[in-house]
């Protein structure tokens, strides 16, 4: 993994850390979820709030993987 990956990746632990240290500033805890697609997004809190462990406004962290791009070979 690369240097500056892992280093932004630190950067959103310690915002996720600092989201729920301070939830009771009125956001609630953090919820984490990795998806891939807005569908996909929106099906993952449904389930999430039919089980009780989210709640509409409730601070989301979301991570979206996304295909890279096709790489194209020149002519040779």
């Amino acid at each position: 993994m690369s240097r500056s990956l892992e280093t932004r990746l630190r950067r959103i632990e310690e915002r996720c850390r600092l989201v729920n240290e301070f939830g009771h500033l009125g956001f609630g805890p953090a919820v984490r979820i990795v998806t891939h697609s807005d569908e996909d997004q929106a099906q993952q809190l449904a389930a999430l709030e039919a089980a009780g462990q989210y709640r509409p406004g409730q601070f989301v962290i979301a991570w979206r993987i996304v295909d890279p791009p096709a790489y194209r070979r020149p002519n040779a």
